[in-house]
Formats: C-alpha cells, structure tokens, sequence
C-alpha cells in the first residue's frame, strides 16, 4: 500500500445519543474475516464479525481470555439500516465492521461502514446481554435466532449502542475507513484502504495485463471528537 500523504487534524460533533434502531439477528456461522482490539487493561481479546451472513443481519462480538485460550462472553450486536449509515445506498450487503477499539470499562468502539460512509458507535459490554452457553448457542433452539424477526422483542439481549461521531459529517476524512487507533480521551487517528490501488471492472488491467493505478493513496487522518470517550 503507499505511503500516508498527509496527516490532518479535523474536528467533529459527537451527538450523545441512543440510537435503538435495529437490523436483523446477529449469525452464528461466521462469514469471511473478523476485527479484533485487545484491551490492555484487562488482557481480553475482543474480537466482532466483520461481516453477516448474507450481509443481511449483525454480527457477534466475542471477548476472550489472553491466557485462557477460551472465550469468556458473547454479544449481539446490530447494524444501523443501511440507508442510515449511507444515505446514498440501500443494499444491506454493503455494511460491514472495519475496526473495534477497546476503550476502557468494558467499551469497544464499533465502526459501521460502506465504501463511502462510515459511523462510529461506543457500546458496553454488560453481563446481562452475555448470550455465550444459552439459548442463542444450542444448534436445537427453535425458531433459531436467525429465524427471528425481532430478537429484541423475543427476549434476545441485543448491545445497545451510542453514536460517537458520523465520520461523513466530517470534512477531509477519506473514504473505505479500514483502521482506527485512540490517540487520546478525545482523539481518534484514522486511516484508509486503497486496495493497493486497484479497482473493480473491466479498466482494472491494461491491455498488457498490467495495474491500471486507481490514484487513490493511503492517507492518516486525525479526528478530535467535541465529546471525549
């Protein structure tokens, strides 16, 4: 990948609010990948589906012991409409997690993201919504939770979530968001992914086979939230 262009400091507006609109069921067959955070404080491995199955429904964070080798707890965890986290795009297959962070007393900041927008959440990790031994992992639960419509209606504890800061309100952030690192109590360092500059279709390789470079370089941003973490 090429190197960062440029480091910039931006400014964003952090609304305390809860958001509780849901997507579908999280999937226990994982889909391709996962993000992972290790919180230093406690030497747990926190670790989020990237993707859904499908696409169409949200994914499980898992939490583990660094020692222990063995996960500790499970989470629901769901996706704002795709329309909300991209106004522009109303496939669901296009959302996807692209980083969690561990920020402190069992949080983990989330980012929901398409190729063009991307929205970061804080949620908190409470036993009570701990679903790892139960109903949700016995294979003979019927109706699975796949096969519900509303988890959260039919008793299944789902994460609730915080919006921390809607990254496309936010002048100079690049898009395909891929890593976010917490610099400090109120500032996040973002960067990129230029898939090595390639694109898709028919104009990704010349007529001799070679890369057709899209221009699109890897770049670290910093943002100050108005509100600390």
């Amino acid at each position: 990948m090429k190197q960062p262009r440029s480091q910039r400091n931006h400014s964003a507006a952090a609304p305390d609010v809860q958001d509780d609109s849901l997507l579908q069921e999280p999937h226990p067959h994982p889909p391709e990948g996962d993000e992972q955070a290790v919180d230093a404080n406690t030497a747990h491995c926190h670790a989020a589906l990237r993707e859904a199955v499908e696409r169409r429904r949200g994914p499980r964070n898992r939490r583990s012991a660094a020692k222990g080798r063995k996960a500790m707890a499970e989470y629901a965890y769901r996706f704002d409409p795709v329309s909300v986290v991209d106004p522009s795009e109303d496939d669901t297959s296009e959302l996807k997690i692209s980083s969690i962070v561990a920020v402190g007393g069992d949080r983990l900041l989330v980012e929901e993201r398409t190729d063009n927008a991307a929205r970061l959440q804080v949620v908190k990790l409470d036993h009570r919504s701990d679903i790892l031994g139960g109903a949700c992992d016995d294979d003979t639960t019927s109706p699975s939770l796949e096969q519900l419509e509303d988890p959260a209606a039919a008793g299944v504890p789902v994460l609730g979530k915080r919006l921390v800061v809607d990254l496309n309100t936010v002048t100079g952030v690049p898009l395909k968001i891929e890593g976010i690192a917490r610099v400090d109590h109120d500032t996040l360092a973002l960067s990129n992914d230029n898939d090595f500059g390639m694109t898709d279709g028919a104009g990704t390789f010349d007529a001799q086979g070679r890369l057709v470079d899209s221009g699109v370089e890897t770049t670290l941003v910093y943002v100050r939230l108005s509100k600390g973490l």
